[in-house]
């Protein structure tokens, strides 16, 4: 069978999220940079891959056309009951050349003929965002029709779900504890970065510089049940005590066990045991939130904080460990400046295969993803280390 997932606002990064997650249970095959689609024996359980990804905005099945009739082929989509409101709405990916507009008056007047009242759902944008799909009941009453051409294929698919984009905002701004200004990690990354991680619900999950608990939080939702975040300001640990008590209170969550120390993350192993952490998951010091970041000075306490850790790393994590962690990209005016940082005995791993890299994508040179907007004096380099 195969599935369309609607890629995110950093695409490398969910598609890397999507392919770490499926792995080998599937193909995929990169439409654009918005669409992928994913090739499966059997059936996906959609509701549930909605749930545990940070990164995929929609997600349907899709079937390829063949034959003369689309608007029969699209009306088939259309399954509703007499009598009641029905609407619909179109997004193409790839390049489409069938004129969108005349086929959805072509649709609606199908539609009536049969004696159902419908109507065309639209947006400003080129294709619904999962907002407006959600807002407008496309997804209770109605129908996304999406085409996708790829190659000389046109596939016609159903949006099956979309992202719970009002609970991650929920998770986000209803929190108790925010830090906007020292910096912090949005829920979405938070979560994209576990699943970069590969964490199981039995590994033992830990942040060294937990902050407000984001990465913590995010695996409690996944059901994870052994999460220890530490930090060296005593207030980011009350503010992440708080903040996972918020969450017991706001989801039916199966029970975790959070262990909360203030610690320099370079002495873990003074609290933490050897070899006692499965993955590490986590977004360091990015560097002074005021003043020019980019000054030799800067660079090197950046590089000395950062070798020092992943030393330190090394006597928690146990072989063949993995840590997802972000390393500060210093945006300049000619040129960004990435840390050099001495990895010791770790290697990377590169989360895109070869053959799926878009050239619309935002890697670094040595293959990794690269995430920030513009006007950000820091952004965020996506880096995945696995123990030798």
């Amino acid at each position: 069978m195969t599935y369309y997932f609607i890629l995110g606002a950093n695409p490398a990064l969910s598609l890397a999220e999507i392919f770490t997650v499926l792995g080998p249970l599937a193909t995929f095959e990169l439409v654009d940079k918005d669409c992928l689609l994913v090739e499966v024996t059997g059936e996906l359980d959609t509701k549930s891959l909605i749930n545990k990804l940070g990164g995929t905005v929609k997600i349907g099945l899709a079937t390829p056309f063949v034959g003369k009739d689309l608007l029969m082929a699209i009306k088939e989509k259309c399954q509703t009951t007499r009598g009641k409101k029905f609407s619909f709405g179109f997004s193409a990916y790839g390049k489409v050349t069938t004129p969108i507009k005349s086929l959805a008056m072509n649709l609606k007047r199908a539609l009536q003929e049969d004696g159902l009242s419908c109507r065309w759902v639209v947006s400003k944008e080129k294709n619904l965002s999962s907002v407006v799909v959600e807002q407008t009941g496309l997804l209770k009453e109605g129908a996304e029709i999406v085409l996708i051409k790829h190659g000389e294929r046109l596939l016609i698919g159903k949006t099956d779900v979309v992202q719970l984009f009002k609970d991650w905002s929920h998770r986000d701004y209803g929190r108790p504890e925010r830090d906007d200004f020292s910096g912090m990690l949005p829920p979405k990354l938070a979560r994209i970065m576990i699943n970069l991680a590969s964490v199981t619900k039995d590994d033992v999950l830990a942040d060294p510089f937990c902050g407000s608990g984001t990465v913590l939080t995010e695996g409690a939702m996944l059901g994870i049940h052994e999460l220890i975040g530490s930090d060296v300001s005593l207030e980011a640990i009350d503010d992440t005590k708080k903040n996972l008590a918020w969450l017991k209170s706001q989801y039916d969550l199966a029970d975790f066990h959070a262990q909360l120390f203030e610690c320099d993350a370079r002495n873990l192993s003074t609290i933490l045991g050897a070899d006692s952490v499965d993955k590490v998951v986590t977004e360091p010091y990015l560097g002074p939130v005021v003043g020019t970041r980019a000054t030799p000075e800067n660079i090197k306490k950046l590089t000395n904080l950062y070798s020092q850790f992943l030393v330190e790393l090394d006597k928690i994590v146990k072989a063949k460990g993995r840590v997802v962690m972000v390393w500060p990209v210093l945006v300049g005016r000619k040129a960004n400046t990435f840390l050099d940082i001495d990895m010791g005995p770790w290697r990377m791993w590169r989360a895109l295969p070869a053959n799926l890299i878009n050239p619309s994508m935002n890697l670094s040179q040595r293959h990794t993803i690269v995430y920030g907007r513009a006007g950000q004096k820091v952004w965020r380099e996506i880096v995945i280390l696995v123990k030798k």
